[in-house]
């Protein structure tokens, strides 16, 4: 990695995706709070997982963020089951031609209803204003170090920090298993840690070992690969409560994302360096 610096400070870089991202983290709040939309809540956690990718830059230069990091893995954690159901949603939307899926969908829809409710309850007790003000005082301690003696300090610590994802990311490729849904979340996980650090990092640091572009191609394949499984979990449970209503429908829907699966899986096994490990028995 060549650690020669550009146009901006390592200071100036983390501020400013703290406060852009902090800013749209609010923003969304408010608007799930008004409507729990596909989009709102998609967005949400996407942005607190740059959130996320920022604060674990800062842990390497000693700033502190322990509440706004509990904040945020929080309400990450109270999205994540609407989000579930809104991927579901989309992922039958392409095949509601070929089969009968509406009892099915009004099973998810029962849900979203159920797990909007609980969002929004959990929501009331949070206090926008509060984590705006936290957000921004870490951000104005970022700004009073903006400045290139500073700067040449913390070049080694964002490096090594660098380094680091990326050997996660490594490992994460070789331990992946389709059959260990844990594989396929942490590869998911750390290609987006590694690809939003690096975002990041791009305007202060020069690296040539990070490519942003194919990190995020493995990520959304990934993704597609996890949203099946959690898709299929759905399934099943609904094949146990309701054998009569609308199964056979089901059970094609069942056929055909396992083989949707299959293809996904046989596309990211040829990215280089993975390599499938049986599960342990």
């Amino acid at each position: 990695m060549d650690t020669k610096s550009t146009n901006k400070t390592i200071y100036l870089c983390l501020a400013e995706s703290l406060k852009e991202n902090g800013a749209s983290y609010i923003e969304l709040l408010k608007s799930v709070r008004k409507n729990v939309s596909e989009e709102s809540v998609h967005e949400i956690r996407v942005t607190i997982r740059k959130l996320e990718a920022c604060l674990e830059l800062l842990d390497s230069l000693g700033i502190r963020h322990k509440n706004l990091s509990k904040d945020l893995r929080h309400i990450r954690k109270i999205h994540g089951p609407i989000r579930n159901m809104h991927v579901e949603l989309e992922s039958i939307k392409n095949i509601e031609d070929m089969v009968n899926l509406k009892p099915f969908k009004i099973y998810l829809k029962k849900h979203v209803k159920k797990f909007e409710k609980n969002l929004l309850k959990e929501l009331d007790h949070f206090s926008l204003e509060k984590k705006y003000k936290e957000i921004q005082k870490i951000v104005d301690k970022l700004l009073k170090k903006d400045i290139p003696v500073l700067d040449e300090k913390a070049i080694n610590p964002m490096e090594t920090k660098l380094q680091k994802t990326s050997k996660e990311f490594e490992k994460s490729k070789k331990s992946f298993s389709p059959n260990i849904p844990k594989s396929i979340h942490a590869i998911r996980i750390t290609a987006k840690k590694l690809r939003y650090q690096g975002e990041i990092l791009k305007p202060a640091i020069n690296f040539d070992n990070i490519n942003l572009r194919e990190l995020k191609r493995l990520q959304a394949t990934f993704g597609n690969i996890q949203n099946n499984n959690v898709l299929q979990k759905s399934i099943n449970k609904y094949l146990r409560k309701n054998s009569n209503k609308g199964s056979r429908s089901v059970l094609k829907l069942q056929t055909y994302i396992a083989k949707e699966q299959n293809n996904l899986v046989a596309l990211a096994s040829k990215i280089k360096g993975m390599k499938e490990v049986k599960e342990k028995k």
